[in-house]
């Protein structure tokens, strides 16, 4: 690193175009962390690992359109006051390419600001900073130990021995659970190989490893993300030292589970009177009871009274003590994509496992070209 110290703002997991946070919302509140004017000239980098978009959506959906004007307005906000903007893709499923959007709106609008938009495993050189940032996007690799292989070739060609930064999609093994099963990068490999801070986006709640952050999602998408929500400011100074700030977002869309373990009906009403109209109109409320409770018979009423809510229920007979997990892995984890960016590479790994014929594997790979 050639300067003194960098200062990142970062976050991942925006979801925008998701079916139940409003897009309209979730860009309200980054705008709030995120305000157009002197205070955002302090940074020099801005780092988006990942899934700006939720799915893939047309043209006329209406929060395409806003979505697009928020991209306008980050680049703009860049180009004002010289921050380099860093994208990498995320889960296939999520961003289906979309931040492409990203390159093309910073040409077609004319604003030309420092930007990188990055769907490859890559090594990126900032040379104003004179730093070299890893981007690894989301399933780059059905097996992470594959991504790891490409990873140690990457700094081989390059000549390096570590990168200044990662900025990475999907999750590392501390993150979940032994007995989940989902693909998990290695802490040590990653940190061995990094000479600063490690940046992760894919699961939407905050933690920290070492000198792995990852900043969870700045609103909340799903039950179970209770959780306060927001972004990441990081000071790293050239010597090592480093401060990172969670910055809260307050107005993150609420999703809150209510507990139904009263007695009577009565006592469930009065209860939920309280608890409800506690939260804002739009909050998204779990109401959680034991099978035969009265409550369960009840929703029409409850749905009837607070018209401004949406309302989900959740039986507790079905939890079990792995349920938080299970719910973690539906919320957060997607299997892999085949699409025309991959198949070719998964198909060359996979016959690589049937033959080393230096013929065959020629010939498969010219039939995969002329198939894709």
């Amino acid at each position: 690193m050639i300067c003194d110290k960098i200062r990142i703002l970062e976050f991942a997991d925006i979801h925008f175009c998701h079916r139940k946070t409003p897009t309209q919302l979730i860009i309200h509140n980054l705008n709030v962390l995120m305000p157009f004017d002197e205070r955002m000239a302090k940074y020099d980098m801005i780092m988006i690992p990942g899934d700006v978009w939720d799915r893939l959506v047309s043209v006329p959906d209406p929060d395409v359109f806003l979505t697009k004007r928020w991209i306008v307005r980050l680049l703009t906000l860049c180009k004002r006051y010289d921050i380099t903007l860093l994208v990498v893709e995320g889960t296939p499923s999520h961003d289906r390419k979309q931040s492409k959007w990203f390159e093309e709106l910073n040409v077609s609008n004319n604003i030309h600001a420092d930007l990188y938009y990055v769907d490859t495993l890559s090594i990126v050189h900032f040379e104003k900073f004179g730093i070299d940032v890893l981007c690894v996007p989301d399933e780059w690799n059905h097996e992470t130990d594959d991504t790891w292989q490409e990873v140690t070739q990457l700094l081989s060609q390059r000549g390096l021995d570590k990168v200044d930064f990662c900025a990475m999609h999907g999750a590392f093994s501390y993150q979940l659970p032994a007995h989940v099963p989902a693909p998990t990068h290695d802490m040590e490999r990653y940190l061995g190989i990094t000479r600063y801070l490690i940046f992760i986006g894919h699961i939407h709640r905050y933690s920290q490893y070492d000198r792995i952050f990852a900043a969870g999602s700045p609103d909340r998408l799903a039950h179970g993300e209770e959780e306060a929500k927001g972004i990441l400011d990081a000071t790293v100074n050239r010597d090592g030292e480093y401060k990172v700030t969670f910055i809260e977002n307050k107005g993150a869309m609420v999703y809150k589970t209510l507990v139904c373990d009263q007695e009577t009906l009565g006592e469930t009403y009065q209860f939920l009177e309280k608890e409800i109209t506690s939260q804002p109109e739009g909050s998204h409320i779990r109401l959680k009871a034991k099978d035969g409770h009265p409550i369960l018979a009840s929703m029409k009423e409850v749905i009837t009274t607070y018209p401004g809510y949406h309302f989900t229920l959740a039986k507790e007979k079905e939890e079990t003590v792995s349920q938080t997990t299970l719910e973690a892995v539906r919320q957060h984890y997607e299997p892999i994509e085949i699409h025309s960016g991959n198949i070719d590479r998964m198909m060359v790994e996979r016959l690589t496992t049937m033959t080393q014929d230096p013929a065959v594997m020629e010939r498969a790979k010219e039939l995969i070209r002329e198939f894709i």
